[in-house]
């Protein structure tokens, strides 16, 4: 159920389609979550010497939350493209 094109891409056959993932998800995968790691610890750094340690770790929480769906809805664009 799995072929290797000339590419090194790796196709994967299901009942709905073709999936395909290639260094293009992965590179995606890489960047965003550079970026959230390095945000997110900003985020609770600033806070940390901003307001009290529980109020810190409550925004340093919701920060982690919020791009979350946003990951979700990217990687499954990734995931259903026919191509």
């Amino acid at each position: 159920m799995q072929n290797i094109t000339s590419q090194g891409t790796i196709r994967f056959q299901r009942r709905t389609g073709t999936i395909m993932t290639s260094k293009a998800i992965l590179s995606f995968q890489k960047d965003f979550l550079t970026q959230y790691s390095l945000t997110t610890a900003f985020i609770f750094i600033i806070s940390y010497f901003t307001f009290v340690t529980l109020t810190a770790l409550i925004i340093y929480v919701i920060a982690l939350l919020i791009p979350l769906p946003y990951f979700m809805v990217q990687g499954n664009k990734f995931k259903h493209r026919n191509t």
